[in-house]
């Protein structure tokens, strides 16, 4: 009886094995990173960026297998390097524009009160809360160039400073996350 238990147990298994393994893996998310750097110095700080898919080596090397991007995030962080916010009290409304790279149509307009110093290494950055309604039209517009090469102006400025006398020098980034669903 325990020959007959152990055969059929073998005689199971073994097919169980080997045709019930691994789903395929057809569909995968990527994050692709995008980010703009700034220099701005004087009394007054804004500086423009453009900025375009094709300048992120994970896009080029998924871009005929993308079938949706996705924004996920936004955010600023100060250059760690030592002069990269000077007085270092410094603070003000912090404005972020983004635009479509072909149009200049607005997709993201925010303005908040930021102090650079805090967003700089080892302090975390700060990420921008976005509206349903913005991320819509930024994956609508990515998503309408899937198969070219989607270009945006980054435009940063930090008006109405306080905490100190020009001239005044800020030095940081923009970091624009965005996921990529890859079919193979």
């Amino acid at each position: 009886m325990k020959i007959i238990k152990y055969f059929l147990a073998i005689t199971l298994f073994i097919p169980a094995l080997f045709l019930g393994g691994c789903d395929s893996i057809n569909k995968l998310p990527i994050n692709v990173p995008i980010s703009f750097s700034f220099q701005m110095s004087g009394s007054t700080l804004a500086d423009s960026k453009t900025f375009c898919m094709s300048e992120s080596g994970t896009y080029l090397d998924y871009q005929g297998e993308i079938r949706r991007l996705s924004l996920l995030r936004v955010i600023y962080r100060t250059d760690s390097g030592v002069n990269s916010v000077q007085p270092e009290q410094i603070q003000g409304i912090f404005q972020l524009i983004i635009r479509r790279g072909d149009t200049n149509e607005e997709l993201i307009n925010r303005q908040v009160n930021l102090k650079p110093i805090d967003h700089k290494k080892p302090n975390p950055p700060y990420e921008l809360s976005l509206t349903g309604e913005e991320v819509a039209i930024v994956n609508q517009y990515l998503n309408s160039n899937i198969n070219g090469d989607p270009c945006f102006v980054g435009s940063v400025t930090l008006f109405n400073i306080s905490g100190g006398l020009p001239p005044y020098q800020l030095n940081g980034h923009v970091d624009v996350l965005i996921e990529a669903e890859v079919e193979f």
